[in-house]
């Protein structure tokens, strides 16, 4: 049974490392290429946006739509990953772009630290590709040699999911009440 974990325990650790990976190339590509997003919306006027919110309805809403990033990123499962691989390629992408708008904007610091509180979501993001991109592995073995894919398996994966959903949680109140009161 140990020998089994190991291998479960390897499969998580490559697909966490793949979905970080495939992410950070949506990052430098964000931050090296400038789109002008200033046709559809000022910095300032976004800002003002978020902050004109309620804390509690604000936080809905970006929990609201960090959830639909994490069952994106799930669909991989059954498309063989590359939904989850766009899916984290673009939020990669989005991502540089904020912070290279933040930068030229703000200073470093003070784009770094609206930055930091968004840690919380991005380790959701990576685990919930890490779970797109092990549950298609699993599914492709499954077809390969038509094996049963085992509960343990099922049930490993559902765990690391569900902490995802925690992190994704954290991270939409966090968001609300840290960031916003650095902007």
């Amino acid at each position: 049974m140990k020998a089994v974990s190991y291998i479960h325990m390897a499969l998580l650790k490559k697909a966490f490392l793949c979905s970080f990976i495939i992410w950070l190339i949506g990052f430098i590509l964000g931050v090296h290429y400038k789109i002008d997003f200033t046709s559809l919306n000022n910095y300032g006027e976004g800002v003002s946006l978020f902050t004109q919110k309620e804390p509690l309805s604000l936080s809905l809403d970006i929990l609201r739509n960090n959830l639909y990033v994490l069952i994106f990123n799930l669909t991989g499962v059954v498309v063989l990953g590359i939904s989850t691989a766009i899916n984290l390629v673009f939020n990669g992408f989005f991502l540089g772009q904020m912070i290279s708008a933040g930068i030229s904007n703000l200073s470093l610091g003070k784009t770094i630290l609206i930055v930091l509180p968004h840690s919380l979501e991005l380790l959701g993001l990576w685990l919930g590709g890490c779970v797109g991109f092990a549950g298609a592995k699993m599914l492709i073995q499954y077809f390969v040699t038509k094996d049963a894919i085992r509960e343990d398996n099922l049930f490993l994966l559902g765990k690391v999911f569900m902490v995802a959903v925690l992190l994704t949680v954290l991270a939409a109140f966090t968001e609300v009440y840290v960031s916003m009161r650095i902007i």
